[in-house]
C-alpha cells in the first residue's frame, strides 16, 4: 500500500478491507472530489448526520444535462399536460450530477396555463419541472463501489450518518427542454512561426 499508488476505486476496495465504516466512507470522498464540489456537498451533507432537507437546482441540473431534458422529453411525448418520470443514474451524461444525486425517484412536469391544444409548437411554453428524492445508500448499486455503499447504510444505522430530502422546482420553456449539448470548444491552433537561419 505504501509502495504503489492506488487509484480511487481501489483505495476504496482497500479501505473496505483493513478499515470500518467511516474509514470507507472518507476513502469515498476520493472519487467523489473527482466528480465535482455538488457531489462533495451533498455527501457530506449525509456524513454531517444532520439530516436538513437539500435544495435541488433544477434549472441548472436542466441546463447542463442533455440527459435529463431527453428523458423529461420522452416523458411529455406519451402525451397530456403533466405527467411523472424516473431519472437512472446513468441518464445524466453528467458526471458530478450522477455522484450528487444519484437515481431520482420522483420528477413531475406539468404545463403552465394558458396551453393551447399545440402548445409544443410554441417554444416559449412554460413548463413546472419538480423533483423530490431520498439521499440514502443502497448496498445493492455498485456506485462507487459496493463496498461504499454498504458502509454508508452501517453508517446511518449507527447514526454517525443521516439521509435526507432533497427537492426542488423550477419554471423552464419548451425551447429550453430541446437545447441540444453545445459542441466542445476546440482550443485555437497554435501558431508557430518558423525562423530558417541563414546559411551565408
Amino acid at each position: 500500500m505504501t509502495t504503489h499508488r492506488l487509484d480511487p476505486r481501489s483505495a476504496v476496495d482497500c479501505a473496505c478491507a483493513f478499515g470500518g465504516p467511516l474509514a470507507v466512507a472518507l476513502a469515498a470522498l476520493i472519487p467523489v472530489i473527482g466528480a465535482g464540489p455538488l457531489a462533495v456537498r451533498l455527501f457530506a451533507h449525509f456524513l454531517s448526520g444532520s439530516g436538513t432537507e437539500v435544495t435541488i437546482d433544477v434549472a441548472d441540473m436542466i441546463r447542463r444535462s442533455s440527459g435529463v431534458r431527453e428523458k423529461i422529453r420522452r416523458s411529455i411525448a406519451k402525451g397530456g399536460t403533466s405527467g411523472v418520470t424516473r431519472i437512472e443514474q446513468s441518464e445524466y451524461h453528467d458526471r458530478e450530477l450522477q455522484f450528487a444525486y444519484g437515481a431520482i425517484d420522483c420528477l413531475q412536469w406539468r404545463v403552465l396555463p394558458p396551453a393551447t391544444k399545440d402548445w409544443r409548437r410554441n417554444p416559449m411554453t412554460r413548463l413546472e419541472i419538480s423533483i423530490l428524492d431520498y439521499y440514502e445508500f443502497h448496498p445493492g448499486r455498485p456506485g462507487v463501489s459496493q463496498c461504499a455503499h454498504a458502509a454508508c447504510v452501517e453508517l446511518v444505522a449507527r447514526g454517525q450518518a443521516r439521509n435526507f430530502w432533497t427537492r426542488g422546482s423550477a419554471v423552464v420553456t419548451w425551447a429550453d427542454l430541446q437545447a441540444r449539448p453545445s459542441a466542445p470548444v476546440r482550443p485555437p491552433r497554435e501558431r508557430r512561426d518558423v525562423v530558417y537561419q541563414s546559411t551565408r
